[in-house]
């Protein structure tokens, strides 16, 4: 056999295994409409493969192209094109690590909520002591209102029966000098 010869089997097998190992699509689904955000829409459609897995196909609502989502790499302008795409080895490849990634980022998305969870505790904690304090300090300001108005009070009565007590020597005075 010649170089090839070789080289062309060669390329046949490489090519056969990627198309027996490759899954197809079984079913895609009507398109919908998927708004990511204030600018992000879509239509999209699940692409289901017969390897038992699905695959969503989306294409931005002012584009032409149809890609599967999170791989910008295998779109096509055919939406069939595209779905087969989806099911293919490559982009199962782009999934699975996909996946592995969202794995590792998991505990580390735990660990920030339950620290944002703390901070927002925590803050919430900061800001009923705070109200507490507040509430301490104005009844303190009543409490001590209470005690200057109780003071006055009192040497208004003293004062009240001290006049009293002048105007009953007066009365007193005002007879012995009649008299």
């Amino acid at each position: 056999m010649n170089k090839a010869t070789i080289f062309l089997t060669f390329t046949f097998f490489i090519l056969t295994s990627n198309l027996v190992s490759a899954a197809n699509v079984l079913s895609t689904s009507e398109e919908s409409f998927a708004q990511y955000g204030k600018e992000d829409a879509y239509w999209v459609v699940t692409v289901n493969c017969d390897d038992n897995t699905a695959y969503v196909v989306q294409r931005k609502t002012d584009g032409v192209r149809w890609c599967p989502k999170g791989n910008n790499s295998l779109c096509s302008n055919d939406k069939s094109v595209a779905a087969k795409n989806s099911c293919s080895e490559a982009n199962t490849a782009v999934a699975k690590k996909a996946k592995v990634i969202k794995a590792k980022a998991a505990p580390i998305q735990q660990e920030n909520a339950r620290l944002t969870f703390e901070q927002r505790e925590a803050a919430e904690k900061a800001a009923v002591e705070r109200k507490i304090r507040e509430a301490e300090y104005k009844l303190q300001q009543r409490i001590d209102n209470d005690e200057k108005l109780l003071l006055i009070s009192t040497e208004l009565s003293n004062l009240s029966l001290r006049e009293q007590q002048i105007e009953q020597r007066i009365i007193e005075i005002d007879e012995l000098l009649d008299n």
